[in-house]
């Protein structure tokens, strides 16, 4: 990445973040775009664009390796948004599950507690709330149901 890009990233991050629990320095929090779980950067754009997880750019910038689907990255903190290097850990992408999975204080931003019951693993390996999903679910159901209600009144209106 070049020194313009790079300045533009740490622009991007509050390295006066939260003092989070267990922890002796504080989060640096990104502050830039983010989808529904990390922060995102594009880093290229000629002749395509490049989006890449704040927190791994973050890490690569501290001098670490470069994170893969093997060896993701976890945040110690707990705390998504956080980009700081000392707070990140490259682990296996089975222990990085299963350090999801274990918190007992992990909450969806719905305020489910995720526990033994709640926690479900989807395709790409990435926790969901299992009530959330279901919920999700429903909304969905209901919503094709009354779509699929109108058109069958809309064919029985024009003589069909």
């Amino acid at each position: 990445m070049d020194r313009l890009r790079e300045e533009r990233f740490w622009g991007y991050v509050n390295k006066e973040g939260k003092l989070m629990p267990g922890m002796t320095s504080r989060c640096w929090e990104w502050r830039g775009y983010t989808d529904e779980r990390c922060g995102e950067f594009t880093v290229a754009t000629k002749p395509k664009q490049v989006t890449d997880y704040a927190h791994a750019i973050a890490w690569e910038l501290g001098g670490g390796p470069k994170s893969t689907v093997k060896f993701p990255l976890h945040h110690l903190c707990g705390n998504a948004l956080c980009v700081n290097p000392n707070h990140m850990a490259m682990v296996t992408i089975a222990s990085h599950k299963r350090l999801h999975t274990v918190r007992s204080d992990a909450k969806c931003p719905k305020g489910h507690p995720f526990d033994e019951d709640n926690p479900l693993i989807d395709g790409k390996g990435y926790r969901r709330c299992r009530e959330c999903a279901n919920e999700s679910r429903r909304q969905y159901t209901k919503k094709r149901g009354q779509k699929n209600a109108r058109k069958a009144l809309e064919g029985l209106g024009n003589g069909a």
